[in-house]
C-alpha cells in the first residue's frame, strides 16, 4: 500500500507539472489523485485497525434489554419520535449477534450544526436544520455511527408540543429508521470487513450496503413493530392518506430517500406541504399522482386519479397521469381518450397522443394534432419533440420540403438528441424521395456520430442503409436487419415500411437474432 500511495504522489506531481492542459482540467484531475490518495490512506488506517482488533477478544455480547439507551437532551420542543422503549424492541428484532460489540445509543439533539444561508433556523431554539414538515426541524444527518467506540447518536427533531398531529407515526418511523440504518454500519464495521481491505473503502461501498440492508430491516422489523405497538396511530395516518392524497402507501416505501435520488417519501412530504401552503387539494393530488406514476406505483397512482376525476373529469394532471399510465399498459383506447380530452389545455398530452398516434402510423392525424399543438402552445419552450413527430408525419405523408423545414429547426438544437432526430428526418426524407446516394451518406454519418444513437435511431438508420445500399447494388456486405430492429421499427410506425422490404429483400430482414447490448 505504501508503494501505491508513493506513485500516486508522483502521478500528482506530474500533473501539476504539465503545461499542455488548462488550470482548470489539470486542477480537476489533481483532486481526483488527492481523492485516491484520501482512500488509500482511509483504508490503510481501517486494515491497521483491524489488525488490532483481531489480537483482542471477540466483541462482547449484547443483550438488548440492558444497551445503554441515554436520553440526552430535552426541552418544551425538542423531541423525540422513538421512545427509549422503541429502540429497545427494534434491538430485540435484529438478526441474532449482529449487535455484538455495540457501545451506548444517544437520543440527542445533536451537535451545533454549521448554518448556512440555505438552511432555515427553528424559531424555539435557533438551531439551523431541514423542514421535516409543516413546523417540525430535523437535523442533518439524522444520525451518526461512532466507530471509535461503537455508539450511535439519534438526533431529535424540534417542533412545538402537539404539532406533527397524524404524522407523528412517520416520524417514529424516520428515527427508527434512520436507527436501523447505523446499525447496519455497526455490523459492516464490526464483521463484514474482517479480512477483506476492499471492504474498507469509506466512499460508496459502505453506505451502499447500510442502505440496502436497512430497506430490509425497515419492511421486517420496523413496519411490523409500528403496526403491533401503534395500530391506533398507523390508522389515523392511513385515513388522512386517503383523505388528502387519494390513496395510502405501505409504510415502507416512505422513508428511504437520499440525496439526489427523492422517492415516495418525498413524493409525500411534497403533498403535506403544498396542502400546508394553501395549494388547490386537487393539484397537490395531481402533483402527487404524477410522482407516484414516476416512481411505478400504478395502481396507487390511478386509485388517486380515478377520485379526482370523479370530483373534476376534466382535470387536466389527472388526464394526463392517466395517459402515461395507459400507454405503458398498452390500454392505447384509454390513453387515446384521456389525450384527446386535455388537448386544449396541455402540451403533453398532445406530445403523449403524438407519440401513440406515431406508434399506429396514423400519419395525417398526427400531422393535424403536432401542428394545432404547435400553434396553441407557441412559447412553453417544449416544442422540439411535437416538431419531431410532425416531421416524421410529413416524410409519410411525401411532404418532402415540409419536413425538411422541421428537420433544420432541430438541427438548431443544442441538444444531441434534437439534432439526432433532424438527421434521421432527413435521412427518411431523401429515402423516401429516392435520393438514394445522399440518404445513404446521410445515414452512415449519423451512424459514426458521437454520443451514440438510441435504439430507434440505430434501427432506421440500418434500414436506410440497407434499403439504399440494395437499390444501388452495394448490399453484398450489408448485415441484414435483425430482429431488434424490426420491432424497433414497427414500434415507431414503419410497418409497412417492414413490410415492403420484406417483399423486396425478405433474405434481409429479420432473419438473426438481435445483438447482445453491449
Amino acid at each position: 500500500m505504501s508503494r501505491s500511495i508513493h506513485d500516486t504522489h508522483g502521478v500528482l506531481r506530474r500533473i501539476l507539472a504539465r503545461d499542455d492542459i488548462d488550470a482548470r482540467a489539470r486542477s480537476k484531475l489533481a483532486n481526483k489523485v488527492r481523492e485516491n490518495i484520501r482512500r488509500q490512506r482511509w483504508i490503510k488506517d481501517r486494515a491497521r485497525q483491524q489488525r488490532r482488533r483481531d489480537r483482542r477478544p471477540p466483541p462482547p455480547l449484547v443483550d438488548p434489554d440492558t444497551t445503554p439507551v441515554l436520553l440526552e437532551d430535552g426541552g418544551p420542543y425538542v423531541h423525540h419520535a422513538a421512545t427509549e422503549a422503541d429502540v429497545r424492541e427494534i434491538l430485540r428484532r435484529m438478526p441474532f449477534g449482529s449487535l455484538d460489540g455495540l457501545g451506548p445509543i444517544h437520543l440527542c439533539i445533536g451537535d451545533e450544526p454549521r448554518r448556512t444561508d440555505k438552511q432555515p433556523v427553528d424559531p424555539w431554539t435557533g438551531r439551523p436544520g431541514i423542514k421535516v414538515l409543516p413546523g417540525v426541524y430535523g437535523p442533518a444527518p439524522a444520525g451518526l455511527y461512532i466507530h471509535s467506540d461503537a455508539s450511535i447518536r439519534l438526533h431529535a427533531f424540534v417542533h412545538e408540543p402537539g404539532a406533527p398531529g397524524p404524522f407523528g407515526i412517520y416520524l417514529k418511523l424516520r428515527t427508527l429508521a434512520v436507527l436501523v440504518h447505523e446499525l447496519s454500519h455497526h455490523y459492516d464495521h464490526m464483521f463484514r470487513v474482517r479480512g477483506d481491505r476492499w471492504r474498507m473503502d469509506p466512499g460508496e461501498k459502505a453506505e451502499a450496503y447500510a442502505e440496502t440492508r436497512e430497506r430490509e430491516l425497515v419492511e421486517s422489523c420496523v413496519v411490523p413493530y409500528l403496526h403491533e405497538r401503534y395500530a391506533d396511530e398507523c390508522a389515523a395516518f392511513r385515513r388522512w392518506e386517503i383523505q388528502h392524497a387519494g390513496c395510502s402507501l405501505p409504510f415502507e416505501v416512505l422513508v428511504g430517500d437520499r440525496p439526489g435520488r427523492p422517492g415516495l417519501g418525498g413524493a409525500f412530504i411534497g403533498l403535506v406541504f403544498g396542502l400546508a401552503a394553501g395549494e388547490d387539494p386537487l393539484d397537490a393530488r395531481g402533483l402527487h399522482a404524477e410522482l407516484l406514476a414516476l416512481h411505478d406505483r400504478d395502481e396507487d397512482a390511478l386509485q388517486v386519479v380515478d377520485g379526482m376525476l370523479g370530483e373534476q373529469p376534466d382535470h387536466t394532471v389527472a388526464l394526463v397521469t392517466r395517459a402515461k399510465i395507459a400507454l405503458r399498459r398498452g390500454l392505447h383506447e384509454l390513453a387515446e381518450r384521456s389525450c384527446r380530452a386535455a388537448l386544449a389545455s396541455s402540451q403533453e398530452a398532445a406530445q403523449l397522443l403524438g407519440e401513440l398516434l406515431c406508434s399506429q402510423a396514423r400519419w395525417q392525424e398526427l400531422a393535424d394534432v403536432t401542428t394545432r399543438a404547435l400553434a396553441d402552445f407557441p412559447d412553453q419552450g417544449c416544442d422540439s419533440r411535437l416538431r419531431v413527430l410532425r416531421g416524421r408525419a410529413r416524410v409519410e405523408l411525401l411532404e418532402l420540403d415540409a419536413a425538411a423545414e422541421d428537420a433544420a429547426v432541430l438541427q438548431r438544437s443544442i441538444w444531441h438528441d434534437m439534432q439526432h432526430e433532424a438527421g434521421i428526418i432527413d435521412a427518411l426524407r431523401l429515402c423516401r424521395g429516392g435520393r438514394w446516394e445522399e440518404a445513404l451518406a446521410a445515414a452512415e454519418r449519423l451512424q459514426d456520430t458521437r454520443g451514440g444513437l438510441s435504439r430507434v435511431h440505430r434501427a432506421e438508420t440500418r434500414a436506410v442503409v440497407l434499403e439504399c445500399a440494395l437499390r444501388l447494388g452495394r448490399g453484398g456486405r450489408l448485415a441484414p436487419l435483425d430482429r431488434a430492429d424490426v420491432a424497433e421499427l414497427h414500434s415507431h410506425g414503419h410497418q409497412a415500411w417492414v413490410a415492403r422490404l420484406m417483399a423486396e429483400h425478405g433474405a434481409r430482414v429479420s432473419q438473426r437474432p438481435a445483438a447482445p447490448e453491449q
